[in-house]
C-alpha cells in the first residue's frame, strides 16, 4: 500500500464527503417524497371524480340493450349504403366507392 505523501489531503477527502453524505440523503428523500405526492393522487382517483376533473379520459360504462326484435324485422335483410362519398376540405379531396359488403348503415 502507498503511504499519502500529505496527511492534509486525506482529512480533507474525508470532510468533503462527510459533507456531501448528508445533501445525498436530503435529495433522495426529496426525489422519493416529490414522487409520491404527485403519483398518490392518481393511485386514489375513482371513476366519478375522474369523470369530473378535465383532461381525464375515463371510459364511459357501456349498458347492454336487450331490444327484442319482432319475427319480420329479424327475417328482414339489413339496410346498408351504397354508393360515392366525397369530402373537399381545404386544399385536399377524399372519396370513396362504397358497397353493401362495406355495412355502412
Amino acid at each position: 500500500m502507498k503511504k499519502l505523501a500529505n496527511e492534509k489531503t486525506l482529512s480533507g477527502m474525508m470532510r468533503h464527503n462527510a459533507r456531501r453524505h448528508p445533501v445525498l440523503l436530503l435529495a433522495a428523500a426529496v426525489v422519493f417524497v416529490v414522487t409520491y405526492i404527485l403519483i398518490l393522487p392518481a393511485l386514489t382517483l375513482d371513476e366519478e371524480e375522474a369523470a369530473q376533473q378535465g383532461g381525464i379520459d375515463a371510459p364511459v360504462a357501456v349498458q347492454e340493450v336487450s331490444d327484442v326484435a319482432s319475427d319480420a324485422e329479424a327475417d328482414a335483410p339489413a339496410q346498408f349504403a351504397e354508393g360515392e362519398l366525397a369530402f373537399a376540405g381545404d386544399g385536399y379531396s377524399v372519396s370513396a366507392s362504397v358497397d353493401a359488403k362495406a355495412g355502412l348503415p
